[in-house]
């Protein structure tokens, strides 16, 4: 009977984390853009002086 609850609960608590992740990634998304960007310039003109 105790499995049984605690699979639900297991359940529940990764659709949880589904909606929290679906709101987070454009939050990932915008502050991954600076990062990229800086890693791209630093690629591209950082290390050919």
């Amino acid at each position: 009977m105790s499995d049984h609850s605690q699979n639900a609960k297991n359940a529940h608590k990764e659709e949880e984390d589904r909606i929290v992740a679906k709101e987070m990634l454009p939050f990932f998304l915008y502050a991954s853009i600076p990062v990229l960007l800086i890693v791209f310039m630093a690629l591209k003109w950082g290390p050919s002086y």
